[in-house]
């Protein structure tokens, strides 16, 4: 987060965060952080900026997926923070 604050960085896109009764645990909470809200959920995003508006997207809300729609003055974007399936190695030789 230091980083984020000496680059006046708006927006950061976590991968495994970690997770505690549903909150991305260790991130300030002046800041907006949205997750899947569940104990398992490998993607966030936090908002620093105040003046940046969000509204969750929750057709595109899933433990590896988060989708926020983001406005800003008179610009809109839609930011998606996604994670791969882990796959399990083949034992076969």
């Amino acid at each position: 987060m230091k980083y984020a604050a000496d680059n006046k960085v708006d927006i950061i896109c976590i991968q495994e965060p970690y997770i505690y009764q549903g909150r991305a645990a260790g991130l300030d909470s002046k800041y907006r952080t949205c997750t899947a809200e569940e104990e398992q959920s490998r993607t966030s995003i936090t908002i620093r900026n105040k003046a940046v508006d969000t509204m969750l997207i929750s057709q595109h809300l899933d433990k590896d997926t988060i989708t926020l729609e983001i406005t800003r003055r008179d610009t809109t974007l839609t930011l998606a923070s996604c994670t791969g399936t882990e796959r399990n190695p083949s034992n076969k030789t």
